[in-house]
């Protein structure tokens, strides 16, 4: 287990080195275009005084000094009534990423009348135990939080919505998918970008070694890289993968895949769908063509996936 992770940790720093170098390459001559192109595809959201409250650095875990950031709806919406909140979680390979990076998701639908907060959770670090398992306890104990300070705040959350980009996007979905039932708010759907969805041998092609060491890493296996491609860890692989997670109770759910993402790839928007509609769960998977990881090369399908987050907050919060 110590092995695989330093060789994860190891690897997903030369990853996002190569991400930030393809940013460079791609927005470093024409750097006044990205304010546009973040803002086309719905990265940027204004706020004032009077758009509402932000509650900042809210412990909600004192053993790990786990903090969130909450917002509340301005001082006109009606209080005192059940509310619906969204919840969401960064991305950054499971070890880096930060709380504020979904500040302008927190905005957006705060300004729209829900109570919103974006968290951090335990990371992977090199020496310690850390399992997705781990992350989804955080997330539990997050919701429990959220709902006792929002009413004390007279909000009451009556339900809440999961999302996330990239590993929080995992999160969002292994949660949502697998601990539902024990939620400390009822969870009535997920929206999320990019997530991982599916752990198994070919879900990772462009480097097969770094799907066993995620195996290995986030389900907290022992099993050697042997074992894995022989096919003994099928019951290590569908604890984390949302996609093998999928039955007909599962939340509905609005999905987010850029066509050319190869960190992660094709495989996982499909497995997810396919799983999906198997079970005749309610979805909406919407691609982005032009897009990589980031999402922002097309600004009509942001639109088309903020519009389906609309919807489903009226459909599933209701008024």
């Amino acid at each position: 287990m110590k092995n695989a992770l330093k060789k994860l940790l190891r690897h997903w720093k030369a990853i996002l080195g190569i991400l930030f170098l393809l940013l460079l390459l791609q927005f470093g001559i024409g750097a006044a275009i990205m304010p546009k192109k973040l803002k086309d595809a719905f990265f940027v959201e204004d706020w004032k005084e009077t758009d509402g409250t932000i509650l900042s650095n809210i412990v909600y875990d004192s053993t790990k000094n786990l903090k969130y950031d909450l917002f509340l709806p301005t001082s006109s919406a009606p209080k005192d009534k059940p509310v619906g909140a969204m919840l969401f979680i960064h991305g950054g390979a499971w070890k880096e990423g930060s709380k504020e990076d979904f500040h302008f998701a927190c905005k957006r639908y705060a300004k729209l009348g829900y109570v919103t907060a974006s968290l951090e959770y335990t990371l992977w670090k090199e020496g310690e135990k850390t399992t997705f398992f781990t992350m989804l306890d955080d997330i539990g104990k997050c919701l429990a939080h959220l709902r006792d300070t929002s009413a004390k705040h007279h909000y009451p959350v009556k339900a809440v919505a999961l999302s996330g980009m990239s590993a929080g996007a995992h999160l969002a979905m292994l949660y949502a998918y697998s601990r539902a039932k024990e939620s400390p708010i009822p969870i009535v759907f997920v929206f999320q970008h990019v997530g991982p969805s599916y752990f198994g041998q070919d879900a990772m092609p462009i480097n097969p070694a770094w799907t066993y060491q995620l195996v290995s890493a986030g389900s907290g296996s022992q099993k050697s890289r042997e074992e894995f491609d022989s096919g003994k860890m099928e019951a290590e692989i569908k604890s984390i993968s949302p996609a093998l997670l999928v039955t007909e109770e599962t939340v509905p759910s609005i999905l987010a895949y850029g066509g050319r993402d190869f960190l992660v790839a094709p495989i996982h928007a499909e497995k997810l769908r396919e799983a999906l509609e198997k079970h005749h769960v309610p979805h909406v998977l919407v691609l982005f063509p032009k897009s990589g990881h980031f999402l922002i090369e097309d600004p009509e399908s942001s639109k088309k996936f903020h519009e389906a987050i609309l919807d489903y907050c009226q459909k599933y919060f209701g008024k």
